[in-house]
């Protein structure tokens, strides 16, 4: 797995989504923005989703769908971006993206079969 640039991502979120469909893991609305250069509250002007790694925590072979809508919560395939990936038992996939999420209304979502076999880890940047 190739090393994350250091000083610039920053983990975005973390989810073992449960459920028979795709479930929202990052919405630009979770983050605490709080310090001296944001205020509480304020969503940075521009998030851009750089990497995912999924990693399959089930006891057999498992797929997973990946979804984006930077302003709403479509998720089929007109926001697909991975769809019906096979990972082995035991496996992690390093996945590099660039994806300009803008909107508060945005969504990064996932899905996996069997349910809850896939945690997703998504990294970022927040620019102001």
């Amino acid at each position: 797995m190739p090393p994350i640039k250091s000083g610039q991502d920053k983990q975005l979120a973390q989810s073992l989504p449960t459920g028979s469909s795709a479930t929202s893991i990052f919405s630009p609305t979770v983050l605490d923005l709080s310090g001296p250069e944001q205020d509480r509250g304020t969503s940075p002007r521009e998030i851009i989703i750089t990497h995912a790694i999924c990693c399959n925590v089930s006891g057999a072979k498992a797929e997973y769908s990946m979804y984006f809508d930077d302003d709403g919560t479509t998720y089929g395939d007109s926001t697909a971006i991975l769809k019906d990936v096979d990972i082995k038992k035991g496996e992690s996939h390093f996945i590099e993206m660039r994806l300009i999420m803008n909107q508060d209304a945005g969504n990064l979502a996932a899905f996996s079969r069997p349910n809850a076999s896939v945690n997703f880890t998504i990294t970022g940047e927040l620019k102001a």
